[in-house]
């Protein structure tokens, strides 16, 4: 996926949407899951809050394996998973619950 600036005519990441802290990577990790592959939201669990908020500040980049792109009401992120549970998750957090805490920098609805 690849989110564009209009305006400014640029590729913009997870990073410049989003103050990346423990307390947004909480909100990732109780994100709706999209998929009813229950096992995926295991995978949340294989890293620490500090090795996400890492891999979180590189999403959306050609060396990372998390992907990231907006809808109407949500920011939605996708990370690989191991291929027998589908390649990869997407969980989805609304704006509303990342605007509460001021945390959402790019937009507002």
């Amino acid at each position: 996926t690849t989110n564009i600036d209009m305006k400014k005519e640029i590729a913009l990441k997870l990073k410049d949407l989003i103050n990346i802290d423990e307390d947004f990577v909480i909100k990732f990790k109780k994100g709706r899951l999209k998929s009813t592959i229950l096992e995926q939201r295991d995978a949340l669990e294989k890293h620490t809050n500090e090795e996400w908020i890492e891999m979180l500040n590189n999403a959306d980049s050609n060396e990372s394996e998390i992907k990231t792109y907006l809808t109407e009401d949500s920011l939605v992120i996708s990370v690989e998973i191991a291929h027998v549970i589908g390649d990869h998750a997407e969980f989805e957090i609304n704006y509303e619950d990342i605007q509460k805490n001021k945390e959402f920098k790019y937009f507002t609805k």
